[in-house]
């Protein structure tokens, strides 16, 4: 009822059955994603997704650890099993409520050792990377303690489906944590432009085929003429 009032037109899915506080609520616009779920628990909602107007496909893990270090571990076996057979774009992203460096808390207590190795031996046995953003470096905040714990991270594959992601942290607002922005800004690529290599002319066939052509041109129009053969030239290259 809630999800239908405030997102209309929107699809939604959540995890409540599987923690009655409901730590993880996802939407999407089926207009702009074909959405489908894969796994769940009461850490994260795993999916398949498929931009509709590129018809892209990745994987897409929404994250909110624990807040208790051996409650974590559950979750950081579970992204290990998606990760073993992954060999397609895919973003973890969400809270993970824990440090990954030792200046990621400000405030409070340090961050201690064995938090960081925990959470990194994760992130470094799923063959994750963190995208580079912008914005305020901390994410949550109590107005006491300021610490970083809200992140998105990739593997390389990620990068091979798409060519320009864009991370923003925006300012905190209403909630305690700030918002994570995932962007994927059209960027035109060039056309691409013939390059003649000299190498070419060294090859016993590349006088011949010159000729060949040369002697298929048809138009009285000079320069009509030199289009031709260079166009032609060059798909016979």
């Amino acid at each position: 009822m809630i999800a239908s009032s405030i997102f209309q037109g929107w699809n939604p899915h959540h995890n409540f059955t599987l923690n009655i506080r409901g730590r993880i609520w996802i939407v999407w616009r089926p207009r702009s994603y074909s959405v489908q779920i894969l796994s769940q628990s009461d850490q994260f909602i795993h999916c398949k997704a498929t931009q509709n107007n590129t018809m892209k496909t990745f994987y897409i893990t929404f994250v909110y650890e624990a807040n208790q270090e051996m409650q974590r571990r559950t979750l950081w076996e579970d992204l290990k099993y998606i990760a073993r057979d992954m060999d397609e774009a895919w973003c973890v992203l969400g809270d993970f409520n824990t440090a990954i460096y030792p200046g990621d808390r400000m405030g409070g207590t340090e961050v201690q050792l064995h938090e960081i190795q925990s959470f990194d031996e994760c992130i470094t046995t799923c063959e994750l990377q963190e995208i580079r953003s912008n914005g305020p470096y901390y994410t949550w905040t109590n107005k006491t303690i300021w610490t970083r714990i809200d992140r998105a991270f990739v593997n390389t594959f990620w990068f091979n489906a798409f060519d320009i992601c864009h991370l923003t942290y925006m300012e905190n607002s209403l909630s305690n944590h700030t918002a994570l922005v995932l962007d994927f800004p059209w960027c035109p690529k060039p056309k691409p432009f013939f390059q003649f290599c000299d190498v070419w002319i060294r090859d016993p066939s590349f006088l011949p085929l010159v000729a060949l052509i040369k002697a298929q041109l048809s138009y009285t129009d000079p320069i009509a003429n030199l289009k031709r053969f260079l166009k032609t030239t060059r798909s016979a290259l």
